[in-house]
């Protein structure tokens, strides 16, 4: 039992790794940026899992719950373009809150991070407050972030703000959402990152995306993006199709480097994944856009699998090993305007 709890705990981690009027034929999926632009944009993420753990003839076990829910508002202002519709924009906190909601065997616990105007709580230590700090990206028309600019500089005002001596580092959150990936997923959107130079309304396009270190079986996923015209809106919705052999030519994904992502890769099932993406951009003035990716998926982990069913006593039937199950739900939400 107490394998099958480290292991749900690994599921969480992991699978974080799952963890943007027109005529017939639309012009290309890009953005349109001026110099003096100014927009709001909100970004969300609410993931959920739930784990418990079904043993023969005994009641499954409570669930374990874990939900995370981060929520951003940010002004974007183009201060230049440059000749390809590349822009340099500042972008500057207005609200930031982040709480984790967990319940573990029975156990409920609630964190919170908010700062919003000049209401400020921190249930972590160390961490400063983040409206009104900015950093600047250069960002593409099609949204790929090709530069994160001061960040740098951010970091060390905010270790001054708070007092933080050498050596000693923010408790997690904040350097969380100043972390540059993160940053590039805050402003990048994917129905248009993978869109070719022109589409055509109803003809789909597709992007082959490899999974890295990862405990899913698929080797890949191949996302099919539709686009469909909505008055003055492009609309795109894709869904996926789970590869579990790599389209040739491919570079091979990352083997797992933990011993129980590997585990759960070899010896776990997957049933119902799903991960829908509904995209939407103005095709008329090209700056409004938005973007929802929704993520379902079921792993079971058969404890015969591991060797629970043989535990002390060869003759043990089938089953006798249980079965862990963890469901993932996860919604990301994107608006600009």
């Amino acid at each position: 039992m107490k394998l099958f709890y480290r292991l749900a705990l690994i599921v969480v981690m992991a699978t974080v790794i799952f963890l943007s009027g027109c005529s017939s034929n639309a012009p290309a999926l890009r953005c349109a940026y001026q110099i003096g632009d100014t927009q709001t944009i909100t970004f969300s993420t609410v993931t959920e899992y739930q784990t418990w753990v079904k043993m023969p003839d005994k009641d499954p076990t409570d669930p374990d719950k874990r939900q995370t829910i981060k929520d951003l508002t940010l002004d974007r202002t183009v201060e230049s373009v440059d000749g390809d519709g590349n822009a340099i924009m500042n972008v500057t906190f207005k609200s930031v809150k982040l709480v984790i909601d967990t319940n573990v065997r029975n156990d409920p616990k609630h964190k919170e991070y908010s700062n919003d105007g000049d209401k400020f709580l921190s249930d972590w230590p160390k961490e400063p407050k983040l409206v009104g700090k900015s950093y600047k990206i250069k960002i593409a028309p099609d949204t790929s972030v090709l530069e994160v600019i001061g960040l740098n500089e951010l970091t060390q005002a905010l270790r001054q703000e708070i007092k933080l001596k050498d050596g000693d580092e923010f408790s997690g959150v904040v350097s969380s959402l100043i972390d540059e990936n993160e940053i590039k997923s805050v402003h990048e959107r994917e129905f248009m990152k993978f869109a070719p130079a022109k589409i055509a309304m109803g003809k789909p396009y597709v992007k082959v995306i490899p999974i890295p270190d990862s405990m899913i079986k698929a080797q890949a996923i191949r996302k099919i993006f539709t686009p469909t015209a909505s008055g003055d809106m492009i609309e795109v919705v894709s869904t996926i199709e789970p590869l579990y052999q790599l389209p040739e030519g491919m570079e091979e994904p990352e083997e797992p480097n933990n011993f129980g992502q590997a585990l759960i890769k070899d010896k776990s099932d997957m049933q119902e994944l799903e991960i829908v993406n509904t995209g939407k951009l103005d095709a008329v003035t090209r700056k409004q856009l938005s973007e929802t990716i929704k993520l379902n998926c079921v792993l079971i982990l058969d404890g015969d699998k591991l060797g629970f069913g043989n535990q002390n006593a060869k003759d043990k039937p089938k089953g006798a090993g249980g079965e862990m199950f963890t469901t993932i739900n996860s919604t990301i939400s994107f608006e600009a305007k």
